[in-house]
Formats: structure tokens, C-alpha cells, sequence
């Protein structure tokens, strides 16, 4: 398993931001970290809003669907898919930007290769500062004989790249390490009080992330809260999972997990159908994703190569277009 090579070849492609609408990082909530009732889905530590599963309607099924796919993002930028007229879209959600420079942040560490002449379980520390587009990142590693590395990351109003958000705050990671390469695999980072901004928008992210995969796939976990500083409302997923496997035309990927919205609740996330994104258009051209909430009503999203669709079945068995 090697998920830093994954990352590299991923991100070389020049629209892999775009690439990473389709990866949703849907945010789910939680009220003080509990569920719904008994036999409820547990939300994340930090949500305050509407923790019953949602009633879903013609009304809100646009705004629970999308939301759920940018993690809460349509409150305040619906540029975030295709538009119906296939007009070009030039970067993902913020949340989806902050992912990718998480993981391409844990990709830039290397830890020095210990002689083999060292004792077992013998420990090397490793730090750098290493300079972005602007600010930098500087981490602090320690990388032990028996295959465990651990550490933390600095976000010093950092962006990896001249559209990139601007990134503050501290990560601690876990990971996996190979001696023989001096490699990091399977990394686990949390952190609380993670601030990523654009022009327009301002996020608080906290909770954990957790990535593990082959060359070709890489799986992503995350169970979180996202809190808008502007509207001052939260977001959040809880074991929220997108499975992406990459091919030579492009990404295929599948979403599971809960999503919360602080007004209408939360829903379930199924795959129907693997959501695809060719190299060529950067931007989702097939596959639907399916939201389950109370008393048997759901949203459907259908991704098309001219836009997407939602539908909303209010409980009757029937899905019904929403404008």
C-alpha cells in the first residue's frame, strides 16, 4: 500500500481540484456528539442543530441532496457542480480543497531512512519548514523501527497554490511506517480548530480524517464538524467514506456515511450508481448518489454530462423532478 504514491499521481493532473467535487466531503453534525434517539447514527462532538433524521420534500431536497454531496457548501456557493448549461466550473467546494491540501500536506513528509545498523525499535525524529504558494507548513515526526509514526503539522496561513484556500491551524497525525523506504502510509490526522478561507467563505473544520488505499484506490474516512464563520452555522459527516479509484480517462468514486444539516437534519448516503469524472471535463458526468431520511422520503442526485438532477420522493415510493 502506498498512498503517498496514489496522491502524487492524482494530483499531477492539472483539474484534480475539480476532480474533488465529486468527492463530497459531506459534513455531518451532531448535538454534544449524540444520535437520534437510541437506534440513531452518533454526530460528531461540536453540532448544535437538528439531530432527528430529515423529512425530505420537494421543498428541501435540493438543499439536503447537494448539501450532503459539498458538505454544506450550498448555503453559499451552488457554482460548486456543473451547472445545467455545462458552463465550466474552476474550483471545488472549499471543504473538498481543504481535504486535498490535508493529504498532499502528509504526502510531502519524509522522514529519513535509519541505518539498518540501528537497534529494533529504535526511533528517528525528523522537522522542516516546507514553503507553499504562499505561508509554509512546518512539521515535527517521530518514525520508529517497529513500523509507527507520529507527529504534528502547522498550517502557517498556507496555500498550496494560487486558488488554493488559506489555511491556519495545527493537525496531529498518525501513521504508518515503512523502514525499508522510509515511506508513510495509512495516516489518521485530527485536529480542532483548523481555519481554511477564500474571499467569499470562512470555515472552522475539527474532528479526524483517516486515509488507507493501494496505487489505484485510496479510501478516505472522515467523521467531522465544519462551522461557517459567516453564518455561524455547522456542519458535519460522521464516518462519512468515499472510495476513489483511479484509471487512466478519469475517477470513479462511491459515498457512504451520515450527513447533518443543522435545520433539516440528517440523512443516510448511498451509492446507486459510482459517480465518474473524466480527466477531460474535471467536473462529475454520470452516476447517482441516494439520501435517506425519515418515514421512507429520500433525494436522488443524478449526475449527467450537461449537469445534474434531483429528485425527491416525499414517502410515496415515486421520485418527483425538483426545479
Amino acid at each position: 500500500m502506498n498512498v503517498m504514491r496514489f496522491q502524487k499521481t492524482a494530483l499531477k493532473v492539472s483539474m484534480i481540484r475539480k476532480l474533488f467535487v465529486g468527492v463530497v466531503l459531506s459534513l455531518m453534525a451532531g448535538c454534544g456528539g449524540g444520535g437520534d434517539g437510541d437506534n440513531g447514527p452518533t454526530a460528531p462532538s461540536g453540532y448544535t442543530g437538528n439531530i432527528a433524521p430529515a423529512k425530505i420534500s420537494e421543498a428541501n431536497a435540493k438543499d439536503v441532496s447537494i448539501g450532503a454531496y459539498t458538505g454544506g457548501e450550498i448555503a453559499t456557493n451552488l457554482g460548486v457542480l456543473k451547472t445545467v448549461d455545462g458552463s465550466p466550473v474552476t474550483q471545488g467546494p472549499l471543504l473538498h480543497e481543504v481535504v486535498r491540501v490535508f493529504q498532499s500536506s502528509v504526502s510531502a513528509l519524509s522522514p529519513v531512512q535509519k541505518q539498518t545498523n540501528k537497534v529494533a525499535d529504535a526511533t528517528i525524529t525528523d522537522q522542516d519548514t516546507i514553503n507553499g504558494y504562499s505561508g509554509s507548513i512546518s512539521y515535527s515526526m517521530t518514525a520508529s523501527d517497529n513500523g509507527t509514526a507520529s507527529g504534528t503539522i502547522v498550517y502557517n496561513s498556507y496555500k498550496s497554490y494560487a486558488n488554493a484556500p488559506l489555511i491556519d491551524g495545527s493537525v496531529n497525525f498518525s501513521a504508518t511506517y515503512n523502514t525499508s523506504t522510509a515511506s508513510l502510509s495509512s495516516f489518521r490526522m485530527t485536529f480542532v480548530n483548523v481555519t481554511a478561507s477564500t474571499g467569499t467563505e470562512s470555515v472552522t473544520l475539527a474532528g479526524t480524517l483517516a486515509i488507507s488505499g493501494t496505487e489505484s484506490t485510496i479510501t478516505t474516512t472522515i467523521t467531522m464538524t465544519l462551522t461557517d464563520n459567516v453564518t455561524h452555522k455547522t456542519y458535519g459527516m460522521s464516518n462519512y467514506q468515499l472510495v476513489m479509484t483511479q484509471s487512466a480517462s478519469g475517477i470513479s468514486m462511491t459515498l457512504s456515511g451520515t450527513y447533518y444539516d443543522p435545520v433539516h437534519g440528517y440523512v443516510v448516503i448511498s451509492t446507486v450508481s459510482p459517480v465518474t469524472t473524466s480527466y477531460a471535463s474535471g467536473v462529475p458526468d454520470s452516476g447517482v448518489l441516494l439520501f435517506t431520511g425519515s418515514n421512507g422520503t429520500r433525494a436522488r442526485l443524478t449526475f449527467t454530462s450537461t449537469g445534474y438532477v434531483v429528485e425527491a420522493d416525499s414517502g410515496t415510493g415515486t421520485f418527483v423532478v425538483v426545479p
